[in-house]
């Protein structure tokens, strides 16, 4: 990839003095923007005051991850106010640029703004990456995501996830760690492709409803590959960098967005958290993790292992803005011999994956 292609879309970002020593508002409360708050967090240099939605949002102000909701012209009025749009739909961003504009609030798109403090990192990622469709797709990711752009067609890698040949090869002592299985779609997916020859898999979901669909996945799949009980192991827990309570939000009926909260919301219910360094007393060859922004305190929580036994990982990445240099620079850090690649499996801003072995 040219490097001036980097430059020309640096560029096009915010200069980080528009919104320094700001009062910081997020406009937004989906589970997008909930799935922020981890990056958030380690973003120390961003003053969020609060949060904001449309004039015409119905709740009535209230909290959002711990957060008071202001209206819009609750912010107007703050003279030191910046708001950092945390949405995607397009018609939805129509109205809320109209709406700001309308205010004569300065705002910018999240992305974009947390992209633009860390141009050093984000160029450090670009030369880890082992290969030139990797540079291609992030490069086209940090320019979706900084306009805010839902679709993302020119990305999208058609191949199923561990296509890549490192993540294909058949061992008999393979250990897969599953972190957020869902209902056992990836798990499923590992044991075809690896034509049932493994030794052991464990997977972690911490959501009831999710797990019970998992359980009777697992029940047919030892039927069907004649698996022993023991080859596959539930766990109910998240995943993250300790052992402690946490608490779980859903979003919507299916589950697929269920996300760990360090603090409870109006309709979450406790949960217990395990670190991998001090929950499984073996190592693992693989580890997937698609747990909603947890992946970078789930990594955290598995460093030694990853270490000592430098497993193949699969790691989403597109939770939030900051996971995008974060995680693949953190691998990088744990095993500076690692190849990193990266793959998005989907037409939308979800599904990117970095892959490291």
């Amino acid at each position: 990839m040219n490097s001036s292609l980097l430059e020309e879309f640096f560029r096009t970002l915010p200069n980080p003095e528009s919104f320094a020593g700001k009062n910081l508002y997020v406009w937004g409360i989906s589970n997008w923007s909930r799935c922020y708050q981890e990056g958030l967090a380690r973003e120390k240099s961003l003053n969020i005051c609060g949060y904001t939605v449309s004039k015409n949002y119905l709740g009535g102000g209230g909290y959002f991850c711990g957060k008071k909701i202001f209206s819009p012209q609750e912010v107007a009025a703050d003279k030191n106010a910046f708001v950092l749009i945390c949405a995607l739909n397009p018609e939805a961003l129509k109205n809320i640029h109209a709406e700001l504009h309308s205010l004569n609030v300065q705002y910018c798109n999240i992305d974009a703004a947390i992209f633009s403090l860390h141009k050093g990192e984000l160029r450090q990622v670009i030369n880890y990456l082992d290969d030139e469709r990797s540079r291609e797709i992030y490069l086209s990711l940090l320019q979706h995501r900084a306009r805010a752009e839902l679709f993302v067609d020119d990305c999208a890698s058609w191949d199923h996830s561990f296509v890549n040949p490192a993540f294909q090869r058949i061992n008999s002592n393979d250990i897969f760690v599953d972190c957020g299985a869902y209902v056992g779609d990836t798990l499923e997916k590992f044991i075809w492709q690896h034509e049932g020859q493994l030794r052991k898999i464990i997977a972690f979901e911490p959501d009831p409803k999710n797990r019970r669909a998992l359980e009777k996945r697992v029940i047919r799949l030892c039927e069907e590959w004649n698996f022993s009980p023991e080859t596959i192991t539930v766990y109910p827990y998240g995943v993250s960098n300790e052992s402690s309570v946490s608490y779980l939000s859903r979003s919507g009926n299916s589950g697929a967005a269920s996300s760990i909260a360090s603090v409870p919301g109006s309709e979450s219910e406790e949960i217990r958290t395990v670190a991998l360094d001090d929950f499984l007393s073996e190592g693992f060859t693989f580890l997937k993790a698609d747990i909603e922004s947890y992946e970078y305190k789930m990594l955290l929580g598995a460093a030694k292992t990853i270490k000592k036994f430098k497993p193949r990982l699969a790691i989403c990445i597109y939770h939030n803005a900051t996971d995008f240099w974060s995680i693949p620079l953190m691998v990088k850090d744990m095993c500076p011999d690692y190849k990193l690649i990266i793959r998005h499996h989907s037409t939308k801003l979800v599904d990117t994956l970095l892959y490291a072995w």
